[in-house]
């Protein structure tokens, strides 16, 4: 059974009006995120921006930084850990089980809820969460007005432990492609495989997306919103897991309530204000 707590915040910020506190974490950090940064992975995790440093950075590393700025508003130093995982269930896992402290990568609350874990205050509301088809750059779909008829007749691709996309991506087209490998998913497209992609937006000019040598751009005009929020979820197996829960937990109400945490994700681009008015086909 999973605990979303709410405690009331005078309650809880009291406590951490003292000095500050050192803490030794690990956290479950995807072996893909991994290996792109790897290069700002290095000493103290928590003192990296990572918005700030590249143009196109994935969701993860927004969000550590997320979890470093909540600890520090009830002044506690995080020193982070990472244990490398292949994928979402994985890291779910790993949690669970009390091997990780926490996943870098948010989880939707219908997931959450399946697990013995804490659950924080959403860090993205119900809603806000969009992605962009993405398509090869040099695709004739790009700059195309497309109606949401002619969209169902694309193939869409999606890693299969993605369960929300898959649910979204079966909205806009029966002819959906599995993958189970998420480095295989820009070699689908250029191989003809599938026609798009469900993917974040990007701040890169044109939205672009880059990996291995191939570069990817949205549909212009569509997007679908994934409904549910999303959530961190924290261990819950040792003595000082609800401290540390508290701890941050109540740093993220801090951050929401002064608009901090939709501002990460705006200059991350994330949150993209360049789709607000784009059509929603899901």
């Amino acid at each position: 059974m999973a605990f979303l707590i709410s405690l009331p915040l005078h309650a809880v910020t009291e406590r951490y009006l003292e000095k500050t506190q050192k803490r030794k974490i690990t956290v479950a950090l995807y072996e893909h995120t991994f290996k792109k940064y790897q290069s700002l992975l290095r000493g103290n995790i928590c003192a990296n921006r990572f918005i700030d440093m590249h143009t196109q950075i994935d969701r993860p590393l927004v969000e550590l930084s997320l979890i470093c700025r909540a600890a520090s508003l009830t002044n506690l130093q995080l020193k982070i850990k990472l244990i490398l995982v292949p994928n979402n269930i994985r890291a779910q896992k790993l949690v669970e089980k009390g091997i990780a402290d926490l996943s870098s990568d948010s989880v939707w609350l219908s997931e959450a809820n399946q697990l013995d874990v804490h659950i924080s205050v959403p860090v993205f509301e119900n809603g806000e969460f969009e992605k962009g088809l993405y398509v090869l750059d040099n695709s004739e779909f790009i700059d195309r007005s497309m109606t949401k008829n002619e969209i169902s007749n694309l193939r869409g691709l999606g890693l299969e432990f993605w369960v929300k996309d898959w649910i979204e991506l079966q909205k806009i087209t029966s002819k959906v492609v599995k993958t189970k490998n998420q480095n295989s998913l820009y070699n689908m497209l250029k191989y003809d495989r599938a026609d798009f992609v469900l993917f974040e937006f990007s701040t890169s000019p044109n939205m672009e997306l880059c990996e291995y040598g191939i570069c990817l751009q949205p549909i212009k005009n569509v997007k679908v919103i994934l409904p549910d929020s999303r959530h961190f979820i924290m261990s819950n197996k040792s003595k000082k897991s609800r401290k540390l829960f508290e701890s941050i937990d109540t740093g993220l109400k801090l951050m929401r309530d002064k608009g901090e945490i939709k501002q990460m994700y705006l200059d991350s681009g994330h949150i993209n204000p360049e789709v607000q008015d784009w059509q929603v086909i899901n």
